[in-house]
């Protein structure tokens, strides 16, 4: 059996209870400056910093690359066309979302160089925009009106 004095264990306790404190202490500050810095950032603590704003709406940003993408995006000139089928875009991540739709098979229109992901969206591209109709029987296009009501009375 170990035996020790009462004033060794006293000791003991004194050493162990100090380090605890000091360790809390640590986790305190921690703490403390992790939940400082979540709720303040670092930009956001100098009240000195002008934060950037947008010269056209008046639209105020934490930073410049925040002012830009936004500059990019509510107020370009210029639209992104896509190369398959004209159709205009405000941001780059606009325009790749729209060509995955392009992705895989991709159906001509027979008028002008568009292209579209199916049958049935060529047919509406070739009323809407061409104002055409395709023959169901053999695949003609026709102007929409007495050309195509005339074709299909004597398509066989």
């Amino acid at each position: 059996m170990i035996s020790i004095s009462l004033s060794e264990a006293s000791a003991s306790l004194v050493r162990h209870q100090g380090s605890s404190r000091q360790l809390q202490s640590a986790r305190n500050f921690s703490t403390k400056s992790h939940n400082q810095h979540a709720t303040n950032p670092p930009q956001l603590l100098s009240n000195d910093m002008e934060r950037p704003s947008c010269s056209l709406c008046g639209h105020t940003f934490f930073d410049r690359v925040q002012l830009q993408a936004h500059m990019e995006m509510q107020h370009r000139d210029t639209l992104l066309k896509c190369s398959l089928c004209g159709k205009g875009y405000k941001s780059y991540q606009g325009l790749q979302y729209h060509m995955e739709r392009h992705k895989g098979t991709s159906f001509p229109c027979p008028v002008c160089d568009s292209r579209l992901s199916s049958k049935s969206k060529v047919k509406r591209h070739l009323l809407q925009v061409h104002n055409c109709i395709p023959c169901a029987s053999c695949s003609q296009i026709f102007p929409s009106g007495p050309q195509f009501t005339q074709h299909v009375l004597n398509c066989p």
